[in-house]
């Protein structure tokens, strides 16, 4: 699978660094996305912020370098995509009271639609493509 990253430019107060570079666990944010994907990507390139992405019908992840995940979550995320065989965007119910009072007020970066909020993180089984549906993974 082919892999993308969009980078986030922005620096994080109070750090003054990008969330990439930021230690989870003591590892860079980017090492341990690197090394959850691993697996699953035998390829990969960086966007710069606003770059378009390079046309392809290659099976893809997609997702923005500010994001983190384990490798149980990224494992229930691409089985349930690739079962729906349409691309999906990882998306969060409103409803859920772990992400509510954890994950969402630490991100300004979640997008809402409807009642769920969508995380910048995609597969696509036939490359990149617009009509990506919410894939919620409790």
């Amino acid at each position: 699978m082919f892999k993308i990253i969009l980078q986030d430019p922005r620096f994080l107060t109070p750090f003054n660094e990008r969330a990439r570079d930021l230690r989870i666990l003591n590892k860079p944010l980017w090492l341990s996305q690197r090394d959850v994907l691993a697996p699953y990507t035998h390829r990969e390139i960086e966007l710069p912020f606003g770059v378009v992405y390079p046309q392809t019908v290659e099976e893809c992840l997609v997702y923005r370098d500010n994001l983190y995940f384990d490798s149980v979550y990224i494992d229930a995320f691409l089985r349930e995509a690739k079962k729906r065989r349409h691309a999906c965007r990882a998306a969060f119910s409103a409803d859920d009271p772990s992400f509510r009072e954890h994950a969402l007020p630490l991100s300004v970066s979640y997008t809402k639609h409807d009642d769920l909020y969508l995380a910048d993180l995609w597969y696509f089984p036939r490359g990149p493509q617009d009509d990506a549906e919410p894939l919620v993974i409790d």
